[in-house]
């Protein structure tokens, strides 16, 4: 239910702004994270690195979007957050479901439904929320799904970014267990 309150909230926040929505979205994540979920606390430094050094690399791609326009030192503040938020989200509310014995199953099923994940997200946000990156626009995109107007490197670091953080959290949550099992 807090979820689906967060949601609503999230979707009138983009009436307004979409850049106030990811900002909004990022700390009520956040938030909730320090209240209800403090040992998963941790996951925010991965998860922001991987927003922070993916928008370093692609500084140039990310520097027109049509809807969002915030920047800090000149980098767009929307895929920083974004990346982090969705990979937060991944790990606070989906990632709890699948329970597995080993780390690297847990790893292999969450990075397979986080792609599938991904593709929902981005069909949802260039088709529905009219999400444009400028620099994307002399890219075709995928056939049919007419998504990730990028180049081909661009598109693998996508998923790379997401199966990367599942893998990082995976392994640092069975470290954490055994931890736990011990004492």
């Amino acid at each position: 239910m807090t979820w689906l309150v967060g949601l609503g909230t999230f979707l009138l926040l983009l009436k307004i702004s979409y850049d106030v929505a990811v900002i909004t979205a990022t700390l009520l994540i956040l938030g909730f994270t320090l209240v209800f979920d403090r040992n998963k606390l941790w996951a925010w430094i991965p998860a922001l690195s991987v927003g922070i050094i993916f928008v370093l690399v692609i500084r140039d791609m990310y520097s027109s979007y049509n809807v969002f326009t915030l920047k800090i030192r000149g980098l767009m503040l929307f895929p920083m957050l974004a990346w982090a938020l969705m990979l937060m989200f991944w790990y606070l509310v989906v990632e709890p479901y699948f329970h597995h014995d080993k780390w690297w199953r847990k790893w292999l099923t969450n990075a397979a439904l986080f792609c599938a994940g991904l593709i929902v997200f981005e069909i949802i946000g260039y088709h529905v929320l009219d999400v444009r990156l400028g620099a994307g626009s002399t890219y075709p995109g995928w056939p049919v799904l007419d998504i990730f107007h990028a180049p081909w490197w661009m598109q693998v670091a996508y998923f790379f970014n997401g199966i990367a953080f599942i893998g990082v959290v995976a392994f640092v949550d069975n470290i954490l267990r055994r931890r736990t099992r011990k004492s």
